[in-house]
């Protein structure tokens, strides 16, 4: 099981040309997360950029290994760009 996540604008399209894919297991389903912890595994699940903090700091806990850790820092510079902007999402979009 994997999560598509994409930065998009309000409008539902995508803001950036390269979507990242995401392994469930990359993100433990154990831990004291503020939001990674609302993923769901089976639906869509919006952030919005009010918290790209709490998302960032999230995110920062994970320690991907191999070919997920350029996926991670696809996310990552995904999350400081939807900081930056507002009316982005970042989408994570479950199987």
């Amino acid at each position: 099981m994997a999560w598509t996540v994409r930065l998009q604008d309000e409008n539902g399209k995508a803001v950036l040309p390269e979507d990242a894919l995401i392994e469930s297991q990359s993100i433990p389903g154990k831990g004291n997360y503020r939001l990674l912890k609302y993923l769901d595994p089976y639906g869509d699940t919006y952030f919005n950029t009010l918290q790209m903090d709490d998302l960032l700091a999230d995110w920062g806990e994970l320690n991907p290994a191999g070919h997920q850790r350029q996926q991670w820092m696809l996310v990552r510079d995904m999350v400081l760009h939807c900081k930056q902007q507002s009316h982005l999402y970042l989408r994570f979009i479950g199987d």
